[in-house]
């Protein structure tokens, strides 16, 4: 009987060759300049699916089921069809604020994370998972939501539905947009990080959600924020702060574990960065930069989401999980002539 999830020496190996090959992807000057800085992302989901594959082991990145009777090409018309919306509407306003985000690496991303959230969609029946959806997206947006209600009367306006390139006065100026923003990042987040992230950091780095325990969930959260880190390191105009990255992986993880999906897990880590993203894009700065969009709150009220739901974790599948017990193998039945 072949084994279901990674020993641990293989994540290990993996855990080394995610960090390390992002790290040289971006010191290639000629393949960074041709697709971008997501140059350092791409090789997260190629890692992960080789390994994976290599050692025959299903990529599992939609559910196990329940499945549908027949395949439904009209769920995977409306799934793309709403990321496309999401997309294309959404981003007319503020194309310039967004080179950075999205180059023609992450174009490719985007395009088949879409691929495999329309066919999750159409394979399996998602009305199980609504409520871990919604939860996801609240969990991913609460501490931002917080940050904007503290900051309510303070001296930092915010460019709501459209971008203000100059006030009257000639100082003011922000690059996008929040809610715009908010929703085109949402839908390349969700997309490309399950080809991504998802697939590497709770797929591959923490395995099967139903067998993952509390030492799982902290060391891939651990390596992810390693290869945060590195993107800090190799890319300058990197903005996220590495201890968002660092929650937000240890959230995702969780949530990834609890509800057994990592299209749960890629609609928070999409929302969480999507939310950082709009409301950095969308502060009012004198010098027309975007400026520091959230403040202390956000990371702490994440951490304390990240805390519970590793305490969840713990209580429903220990330290270990069932990690360090190996799979019985089949018995197998002599036969005449066999």
């Amino acid at each position: 009987m072949s084994q279901r999830d990674l020993p641990l020496w293989a994540r290990g190996v993996a855990a080394g060759l995610l960090v390390f090959a992002s790290w040289w992807l971006l010191s290639t000057d000629a393949l960074r300049s041709m697709l971008g800085n997501s140059v350092g992302i791409l090789c997260l989901g190629v890692i992960a699916g080789s390994v994976l594959r290599g050692m025959h082991l299903p990529l599992a990145v939609w559910p196990f089921g329940p499945w549908r009777r027949s395949f439904s090409l009209i769920a995977v018309i409306a799934v793309a069809a709403m990321i496309a919306a999401l997309i294309l509407l959404s981003g007319l306003s503020q194309p310039e604020a967004l080179e950075e985000i999205v180059d023609p690496g992450m174009t490719v991303l985007v395009v088949a994370g879409a691929v495999f959230w329309g066919f999750s969609f159409g394979f399996v029946k998602q009305r199980p998972f609504i409520t871990w959806y919604l939860l996801a997206v609240s969990l991913a947006l609460l501490p931002y939501l917080i940050d904007l209600m503290l900051s309510v009367g303070a001296d930092s306006g915010r460019c709501v539905w459209t971008r203000q390139v100059e006030s009257p006065e000639g100082l003011d100026a922000c690059q996008a947009g929040m809610l715009p923003t908010l929703m085109f990042l949402v839908a390349v987040g969700a997309t490309s990080g399950l080809v991504t992230e998802e697939l590497a950091f709770r797929r591959l780095l923490i395995g099967q959600p139903e067998k993952a325990g509390l030492v799982s969930l902290l060391a891939a959260a651990l390596i992810a924020t390693g290869w945060y880190a590195v993107l800090r390191l190799m890319v300058v105009e990197y903005p996220v702060p590495l201890i968002l990255g660092a929650v937000g992986a240890l959230n995702a993880g969780g949530i990834y574990v609890l509800s057994r999906s990592l299209l749960v897990s890629a609609l928070y880590s999409g929302t969480f960065m999507a939310s950082y993203w709009a409301l950095n894009l969308s502060t009012l700065e004198a010098s027309g930069e975007a400026g520091s969009g959230v403040s202390t709150s956000v990371w702490l009220v994440a951490l304390v989401i990240g805390i519970g739901l590793a305490a969840v974790v713990f209580r429903r599948n220990g330290l270990l999980g069932d990690f360090v017990r190996p799979e019985e193998p089949e018995e197998r039945v002599d036969v005449a002539g066999d």
